[in-house]
């Protein structure tokens, strides 16, 4: 068995960064005047620009943190579900699972619409996104930013079960690959597995959407 570098550094980053955003944004989101209210929003603009940064990274990142990787069609994911629910025995990934792939794409897209949404909420006038004042339809986004944060709850646990469940049965520790990147692979496996891209095309890519959300910013 060897040990190998799988996932690169802002995927990980990414990740954890995106857990503790969407945590603090569930955690303040009650709240509609002050420090609290401020920091809900400020969460939610990092969540946005963890995503913008996440979506072309899963084409331009390494080659477990492309969506190609992970996003299967409808007959793998059945197999392997079948596998999992008959035997308890689902085969095992270097990557995420079929089940585990198109689930960080569902909470990724519902944390997007969710912080989206947001900036149109218009709950009082002290608590309300900067386009709020768009349409008059504060109020109908406020309730669909809360009926999505409230969906994203059930579906970080499931997530989370998904995970511990995994390591049960494959003894494939994915919180300390997601921490250090690394997996440790027999030497088959090892063998077919691509390097890591290099550091400065997340910097590129960082660098871009900087840009991009300043220009919309200050258009």
């Amino acid at each position: 068995m060897k040990s190998v570098p799988v996932w690169d550094l802002p995927t990980r980053i990414v990740h954890w960064a995106l857990a503790g955003l969407v945590f603090l944004a569930l955690l303040t989101g009650e709240n509609e005047a002050g420090f609290v209210f401020t920091l809900h929003e400020l969460a939610g603009y990092g969540i946005l620009l963890l995503i913008a940064f996440r979506v072309p990274w899963g084409f331009l990142g390494s080659p477990r943190s492309r969506f190609s990787d992970f996003l299967c069609g409808l007959q793998r994911v059945k197999a392997y579900t079948r596998q999992l629910i008959l035997h308890l025995e689902p085969p095992p990934y270097v990557g995420h699972n079929p089940l585990g792939g198109w689930m960080v794409m569902l909470l990724l897209l519902l944390a997007f619409l969710a912080a989206t949404s947001g900036l149109y909420t218009g709950r009082s006038d002290e608590a309300h996104g900067p386009l709020a004042h768009i349409g008059g339809l504060g109020g109908a986004f406020g309730a669909i930013h809360e009926g999505l944060g409230n969906l994203l709850i059930p579906l970080i646990v499931l997530h989370i079960f998904g995970v511990l469940v995994d390591w049960l049965l494959t003894g494939d520790n994915l919180v300390r690959a997601m921490i250090d990147g690394r997996k440790r692979l027999d030497d088959f496996a090892a063998a077919r597995e691509r390097p890591l891209v290099s550091p400065l095309r997340a910097a590129a890519v960082a660098v871009a959407v900087l840009l991009f959300a300043a220009a919309i910013v200050f258009a």
